[in-house]
Order: C-alpha cells, then structure tokens, then sequence
C-alpha cells in the first residue's frame, strides 16, 4: 500500500543520507590520516615516500582544502631530494620544480623559508666545486651552474622580499666574491693560452721583441703566472731563440790619426795647486774628466800637462790601457761619439776611432777594448720600434780597428763583464735576458732569462769563483742574483737573492774571492764568496756590512784591494777589510762637504780622486798616499769659472776660490796655454772680490764669519784671514766696497760696516725696525758714483731708502730718506748721480721710475715694453736694463731714454763694460754683444760657443771671458 511505499522511501532516504554522512565522515578522516601521513614524512626527511604520498592525496583529494599544499609540498620534496644528491642536472631539475611549484596557490608562502637556504646551499655547493676542481673546464662548468643557482634565487616567486634580508645578502655577496675568482682563473688560463699560442708563433718567426711584449702584455694582467710552468717554458722557447739571434759580425770601423780642427783663438786654461810633490813617479801622470774635458796631470806634482776638450756631454771616463805606470789612455769624446787612444804623460794623441753612435763606458779585458754601440737594423729585429740593438765593438788597442762585433737581438745599454777563468762575457739586456758570450769567438754559448724589467739593472754583471752575479734595481731597493753558470750555456740559481736598501748605480768590485756593492743610500756590503758552500746557506756569505749614511740618494765611487776599501761619495772614507774579524774597520773619514765626481785610480800606493769643492765651480783633483789622511797635492782643474781676474801692478791676477795669486797671460800667436799657480789650502771657497782703496777683499757666500784680505794683490802674494768682530749674526749677503770699508748685510737684519785688515766695527750699525721673528730681504746696495758718501738700498722689495754716514754723537749709518711703495717692486735699483731708477711693475709693461736721490720722491716714469728682466745697473755715465721682449733700454742721469736697441735673445750676465765709444755686453749662453753708446747699434754679437761661468773682465783692452770648459777665453777688442 502506498503507506508501505512512502515509508520505505523514507527509511531508504534516510540510509542514503547516513551512508553519505558516514562516506564522508570516513573518507575525511582517510584524508586527514593521509595528510598528516605524508607531512610526517616531510617533516622527517623521508622527501622521496612524502613525494609520493603529497600527489597521492593531491590525485585523491583533489577538492581537500590541503591539495593545494600537496602540490606545493610536492615540489618542495623534488627540491629537497635535488639537494640531497646534488649533481650536475640538480639546477635545472630544481628550477622547473619551482616553476611548476609557482603555478600552486600558496606555494611561495609555503616554499620561502625553507627556500631561502635550500638555494645559498645550492649555489655554494657549485662554487665550491669550481674552487676546488684543478681541470679547467670543471672549474668552468661548475662556474655556469653556479650561475644557474643563482639565477634561481632571483627567479620571481622563489624568495621574494627574503633577498633584501642583510644576512641574505652577505651570503650572496660571498659567493659571488668566489666566482669573481674562479672567473679570473678561467680567463687567467684562457688569455695564457692565447698567449702562448702567440709567443710560440713569434719564436717560430724569429721575432723574440714581439714574444717578450706578448708574456709582459700577459703578466701585467696576471703576474702570478710568472712562475707557471708554462709560461717558464715558453720563456726559455724564447731564450733558445736569442742565442740563435746572437749575431758575429766583422768589425766595420777604421781608426786614424787625423788630427782635430782646433781654431786660433786666445785661450788661458787655469789651474791651481797646493801640497808638496809624491817621489818617485816622475814621468807618470793620470787622466781625469772633469768640465767636458780629460787634463792629463803630472802624477807626482798634480802639474796640469795636458787637456783635450770632450764635450759637456761626456760622461764616461777615460781608462788605462794596461796596468802599466806609464800606460796609454783611452778617452770617450761623446761630443764626437769617437774613442781616442793618448800619451798619458804628454796628450799625443795615437789613434781616434770614429764610433759615429754613442757608446758605452769602455773596459779593458785580456788585451782588447769593449764597449757596446746600438746600430740599426732591418724593421723585422726584434729590440724597439726605433729598429736599433746593441753591438759589442771589440777593438783592437794598438790599431785602433774594430776587429769584429756581436750583435744582439735588444738593446744592451749596460757594459759587458767577464770571466777571467773561463773566458766568457756576460751581457745584460736592457731588459729580460743574460747572454753569454765567447770572449774567443764572439758567439752566444747561452742566455738566461733572469725576467728583469726595462733598464732595471744599470751595471754590469760580475763573474767571482764560478757564479755570476747581477744587481737588479726596484723602486726604493735593490735585489743581488746569484747564478751558477756551467760555462757551456746552462745556468741555473746558485743561492737565494739578496735585498739592499737603496740602488745601485756604481759598479760592484771583485777582490780577493770577495764580492762588494754599495748602494745609493751609502750602505756597504762585503760578501765571502766560497763555491764549496752549499745551499741553503749558499756560496756568498756576508763578510761585513755598513748601513747606509746618506738620507740623499748619492752617486758614491768605491776602490777596493789589498787589504783596503776607499769609498766617496758626498765625503772619502777609507777602511780596513779585516778578513778574520769579518769586519770593516773605519780608518778614517773626511766629512768636507764635497762631492765626488769621478772614480778614485790607484797606482801603487797613490790614490787619485776627483771632487768638487764646497762653494766653488772647480774639479779638485787629489794624489795621497794610500797610508796618508791627507793629499799630498791638490789641484783644480777646469777653474777658469771658479777663479776672480783682477788687474794687479803685475798685470791680470787670478785669484782662486782658496785665495792663490797667480797671472795668467796670453801669448802674441792665438793658442792655448797653461796658467798654474800654487796655493795654500782653505776651509772655505772664496767666491766674491771687491776692491776696498787698494785692498782687495775676498769673501765667501756660505755665511762665514772670516774675510781673505790682500794688502797689496800681487803673483804669489797671500792673504791675511780677518775675522769679523761684533757681529751679532752670520753675513747673509755679498760684500760691497763703501767709504773704504766692508759693508755687508746680516741675517738680524742689520747693515754693518768693517774696517780692513782689522775686521772691527768703527760705524756703528744701521738697525732696521723690526717686529718679533720678522726677516728683512735687502737688495744690493746702489751707489750714484764710486765715491759715495750715500747709497740707496730697498727692503723687503717695498721700502728705499737712502742710508748715509754720520759723524754725530759716533758715526753711524742713518737712514736720510725714505719711500714705500704700495706695491713690490722689482728686486733692482740703480743709482746715476741725482737720479735713483726703480721699476715698477704695471699690468701688462714695466715702468722704469726715477726718484731725486736725495729726497727719494718720484720725478718720472717711462713705460718699457715687456717685463724687465735685467738691470737697472750703472754702466759707466749711463744705466742699462734689458726686457723680456729682448730689447737693451739705455737711461741718462736726466731720467731720459737715449735709446732702444732691436731685438736680441741673450740672457745678459751682470754688469757691462765701456770701452770707449761701445758698451761691451755679455749673455750667459757664451754671446758677447758690443753696442755703439750713442745710439744704440748693434756692432757684433759673438757666439762662443759655450756657456759664460763668471763674470768676464775687461782688461789691457782684450775681453777674459770663463767659460764652462775651464778656459778662459781672450777676446781682443782693439
């Protein structure tokens, strides 16, 4: 019945309802229970099961609120099981895991944490791989999935905000510094391939220039691959290939005899002398450079017998041919690029061989002449784009002749050395390479590349007992290498490099099995040398050292033997070398502020040095004895710029810087001839004269507080040593002749006033005011006429006054007027009768201002044009000053510009001369200009050819002129 029906329906319904509720009631517990399954298992580490069980519940609950997270879990497992059994293909499999991941709701929010050091680790773990990993392409390959890793952290949705983290960015910031260093090492090996590719076609060309460019190219980028094995391999493919390079050629130059063109002129050589004679070397002498000229001087008297003039370019000094008392000399002319062979004792000259180039100092080794040259070559050589190498000239000193030349594949600026024993010469290169040379042969037994830079090593290399030696120059230091060489070709590290401190410029010395370098600082090293002492301690062994007494680097000449070591630089020092004690042991030093300009010579028990003097334009030359402190004589050579003419009773006197007299003359027929004088010795070099009433008056300019006074100048007269009294501080000025007295300046300011001979003060000074610590800068006094009551001096370039005697209440210097300008003037004042001439500097031209004498107020101004640059000075009834457009401006007492010369260049020397009807200028370039007084027309300018030293005097009506080559040239004037 249709209740039965209904009812059924109702009872089925029900159940279905229930079963519904039950289905889902289990089924979401069967969810859960798998859910919580699979996170257990990812929690535990179990990625591999969770990965299986997260899609599983992701494919059977797919509407379940965690399917989403399933899936996000899903891929976070793939992730970690990459991490676990991280290779190679994990990077690409854990990007599309985040890629698929990212396309999952929820899947940052869920991944972020755990991201942020699951990738660091990811990107570590290749680094560290390409780190550590010797092959090339490993270290490659693991570069590029380092940056596979690190292009993951940055794909967007992988960490988000979590990269800005500070600690988060140290760690990328880490690992990005790792593969900054893997980088270089990759690129390091891909550009040394490439290098070598190319330094193996260069070597296969014969062009080492091009392969030594390719490895320094390479190593500038990358210095630690000096020492790769491939590159050393390289380096010695190249080193095989300069040997090979290594050309013996036959000598192309020719000596003569031809005598050089000398014109006739008038000239003085001057020279002085003090000391007594040397027995027993009569008939010797030495040659010394000194002021572009070699003097042959008389070995026992230091009697000046000879010069040849060599050009102020030269530089390299004559030598001996042999041992020998009476030996020839070799001379450098590098004014001619030629080398000269000369009588020692007379200057006759032997042979002179035309070299054409400049050259290297020469050496004398087993009978023959070397130097290097650099010649020119064919543009596939190797050396410099300029396409010059060097040459060892091998010449033959009888003849003169080159007998044959080794050309090399660089330039070689450094003179050779050799071995004595084995009878090789070892060449530097101005850069990288040591050749070996057959001193017999000529040809290249060997090279070896010692990787020197460009002209780093200056001096030669020496050979001691079985070991070359070479001193490469750094920056501030100095590196000593030692080289064992087989004398077959091969070298090899004979012990550890030494360091000094400071450079060595002078050439190291070899006696007595002992190896000894000085550097520019004054540091002294002698070293044992004993090949029987192996390494590590090695065959040279410090016997002594000296540190280093210069805070200047100094150029310092050293001669060593027989139990004695000589060294000079800015003072001579001799030493014992006391083998047994291992020491030096300091005989003596003479600290005379000198410098020492060429090498000490020996011969026998006589040393010769060569300084110049403190205060003084004159090359000294010295004999002493070995055993002695002092010279035995001294004589300046070349010191016709050091020494003052002054006319005596006698004639012309020179007066020299240690206040000898002696004259100096010329003969009737133009020639050169000799002028010496002997002199006592001074402490001091008297450079400045003037004559007081009929003293003359010589003072020194380094602030002494003595005077030399002649009463009467005279040849052979000698002056008395005045010593200034009251001075209340040191002259810090020239002298200048006034009211027959010394006036003389003061460093507190003051103008002071001497009597001669007795040095005392009969004026009383003139004090200026003066506020606490100010200094005072005076002019040179300007007096209108030679006997001056009065001059005019400006101070501090603003203030002139007019100072003059006055007998009351004591005589005393006064000031009678004064004058400030608001502006500085020029350091330059002249006085003409009523008129003083100052010159005021205006915007664009000078004006020359005069000012009454007596009152000091300006009159009148005239515009010059340009800036002056000499003068004002008083020259006979007329003031001269010359412009910076080379124009002579001349004044008359009236304040009047009589007139304007043209334009000259010539930098003009203080003062002029009149005589007669010319006035007589002379530029320090060596010109002299003679001018008509009465208009201003140029009648000659004189080109002398070399520089004017001192200020030349006019005398007997002749022109004596000191010039830089240590003549003194005699210039007729009619």
């Amino acid at each position: 019945d249709s209740r039965l029906v209904i009812g059924s329906a109702l009872v089925f319904s029900f159940l279905s309802i229930a079963a519904v509720v039950l289905y889902i009631v289990l089924a979401n517990k069967s969810a859960l229970k798998q859910w919580e399954n699979a996170f257990d298992q990812y929690q535990g580490g179990s990625y591999q099961q969770a990965l299986s069980a997260m899609e599983s519940f992701a494919e059977t609950f797919p509407a379940d609120d965690k399917a989403d997270d399933a899936l996000s879990y899903a891929a976070m497992c793939k992730i970690h099981v990459q991490m676990t059994k991280m290779g190679d293909s994990s990077a690409g499999k854990i990007y599309e895991a985040i890629l698929s991941g990212k396309e999952v709701p929820g899947f940052s929010a869920i991944a972020r944490e755990e991201l942020k050091t699951l990738l660091p680790n990811l990107a570590e773990y290749y680094i560290e791989n390409a780190v550590a990993l010797p092959g090339v392409d490993d270290k490659r390959k693991q570069y590029e999935l380092t940056e596979k890793a690190l292009e993951i952290i940055d794909m967007p949705g992988a960490l988000g905000t979590e990269r800005n983290r500070p600690s988060f960015k140290l760690r990328i910031t880490g690992i990005k510094e790792r593969m900054s260093t893997v980088r270089r090492y990759i690129n390091r090996n891909e550009t040394l391939e490439v290098a070598l590719a190319a330094i193996a076609k260069h070597v296969q060309a014969g062009k080492t220039r091009d392969a030594f460019m390719e490895r320094d190219t390479l190593l500038r980028t990358y210095p630690e691959l000096e020492m790769d094995q491939r590159m050393r391999e390289s380096v010695l493919a190249i080193s095989r290939a300069e040997q090979e390079l290594v050309e013996v050629q036959p000598g192309v130059l020719n000596s003569n005899n031809d005598p050089i063109a000398v014109p006739a002129e008038h000239k003085v050589i001057v020279a002085t002398r003090n000391g007594r004679n040397i027995s027993g070397v009569q008939g010797y002498a030495v040659a010394v450079l000194a002021g572009g000229s070699v003097y042959g001087i008389e070995l026992g008297t230091g009697r000046v017998q000879w010069r040849r003039h060599v050009g102020l370019q030269t530089s390299l000094n004559p030598v001996r041919v042999s041992e020998a008392g009476n030996a020839d000399t070799i001379i450098v002319d590098e004014g001619r690029n030629e080398l000269v062979r000369v009588d020692t004792l007379t200057g006759e000259q032997k042979w002179r061989l035309p070299v054409g180039v400049p050259l290297t100092q020469p050496q004398v080794y087993n009978g023959m002449l070397y130097c290097n040259i650099h010649i020119k070559v064919a543009a596939t050589t190797n050396d410099t784009d300029s396409g010059l190498v060097g040459a060892l000239l091998v010449v033959d000193m009888e003849t003169g002749n080159v007998q044959s030349r080794t050309v090399y594949p660089m330039q070689t600026h450094v003179g050779p050395g050799f071995d004595d024993e084995n009878g090789i010469i070892y060449q530097i290169g101005d850069h990288s390479n040591l050749y070996a040379i057959s001193a017999k042969s000529g040809e290249c037994i060997g090279v070896y590349f010692q990787g020197h830079k460009l002209n780093s090593i200056v001096v030669p290399a020496v050979y001691a007992v079985g070991y070359v030696i070479l001193v490469e120059n750094g920056k501030s230091r100095s590196t000593v290498a030692i080289l064992k060489h087989d004398g077959e070709g091969t070298f090899t590290q004979g012990q550890e490099s030494k360091t000094l401190l400071g450079l060595v410029t002078m050439a190291p010395q070899i006696f007595a099995r002992r190896f000894m370098v000085a550097t520019n600082m004054g540091e002294i090293h002698v070293y044992d040398v004993d090949p029987n002492v192996p390494n590590p301690q090695g065959p040279l062994s410090v016997m002594a050292s000296i540190p280093g007494a210069y805070s200047d680097p100094i150029r310092e000449y050293s001669l060593a033997g027989e139990g004695v070591l000589f060294m000079a630089g800015r003072r001579l020092v001799k030493y014992q070398v006391q083998a047994q004690l291992g020491q030096l042991r300091e005989d003596w030093i003479d600290e005379n502020g000198d410098v020492y300009v060429g090498p000490i010579q020996r011969f026998g028990a006589i040393v010769v040095h060569v300084r110049q003097r403190q205060g003084t334009n004159a090359i000294t030359v010295a004999g002493q004895l070995v055993d002695s402190r002092r010279p035995s004589w001294e004589t300046d050579i070349g010191s016709g710029g050091s020494v003052m003419l002054l006319p005596s009773e006698q004639g012309l006197a020179a007066v020299t810087a240690q206040a000898g007299v002696f004259a100096v003359s010329t003969t009737d027929v133009p020639q050169e001839v000799y002028s010496q004088g002997d002199v006592v010795a001074s402490k001091f070099g008297y450079s400045h004269a003037i004559q007081v009433q009929d003293q003359v008056v010589l003072q020194s300019l380094v602030g002494s507080d003595e005077l030399l006074v002649f009463a009467e100048l005279a040849i052979g007269s000698q002056a008395t040593s005045v010593k200034l009294q009251g001075l209340t501080s040191a002259p810090s000025g020239a002298a200048t002749a006034f009211s027959g007295q010394v006036l003389l300046p003061l460093q507190d300011g003051k103008l002071a006033m001497f009597q001669v001979p007795q040095g005392t003060q009969d004026v009383v000074a003139f004090q200026p005011t003066l506020s606490a610590g100010q200094q005072v800068a005076w002019s040179s006094p300007a007096l209108p006429s030679d006997d001056s009551d009065s001059f005019v001096i400006l101070r501090d370039r603003k203030n002139l006054m007019r100072i003059a005697l006055r007998q009351d209440p004591v005589v005393h210097l006064s000031k009678r007027a004064s004058t400030e300008f608001i502006e500085p003037v020029y350091e330059t004042i002249a006085a003409l009768n009523r008129t003083v001439f100052v010159v005021r500097r205006a915007k664009n031209n000078d004006q020359v201002v005069g000012l009454g004498y007596q009152s000091l107020e300006e009159l009148t101004s005239y515009n010059v044009q340009g800036r002056v640059v000499w003068g004002p000075y008083r020259v006979g009834s007329q003031v001269l000053l010359y412009t910076s457009l080379n124009q002579l401006y001349c004044f008359d007492q009236n304040q009047r510009c009589r007139w304007t010369t043209e334009q000259h260049n010539i930098k003009l020397l203080a003062t002029g001369f009149v005589n007669d009807d010319e006035l007589i200028l002379t530029g320090g370039d060596g010109q002299i200009w003679r001018i008509q007084s009465v208009d201003g027309t140029t009648i000659s300018i004189t080109d002398l050819e070399h520089k004017i030293t001192r200020i030349p005097v006019m005398y007997d009506r002749q022109l004596w002129v000191p010039l830089d080559n240590g003549e003194i040239r005699v210039i007729p004037l009619g």
